[in-house]
């Protein structure tokens, strides 16, 4: 895990600028980059992500507010436009 990227509070939370897709595009190529790794290590992540559900839509049913706890953990580190939120 990149610790950096998981020692951000909400103080310190990196802006993410989002297409009309939302798909992360900016402000820049390396806070992009970190984004999309961060996302990386929370889908390898056993607590967040376990590996016991074999499909993402089965997430809530197996473990209990699972969506919602790996999105307010997202949102703690990441200021992300709400409207990015699909679950």
């Amino acid at each position: 895990m990149k610790a950096g990227i998981h020692a951000l509070t909400e103080k310190d939370q990196k802006a993410i600028i989002m297409n009309a897709n939302f798909q992360p595009i900016g402000p820049d190529e390396k806070t992009v980059s970190d984004f999309v790794e961060f996302l990386g290590t929370l889908s390898r992540t056993s607590s967040l992500c376990p590996l016991t559900v074999d499909k993402w839509t089965d997430m809530n049913k197996v473990y209990k507010d699972a969506k919602e706890k790996m999105w307010d953990y997202v949102k703690k580190r990441w200021a992300i436009p709400n409207g990015a939120k699909k679950m």
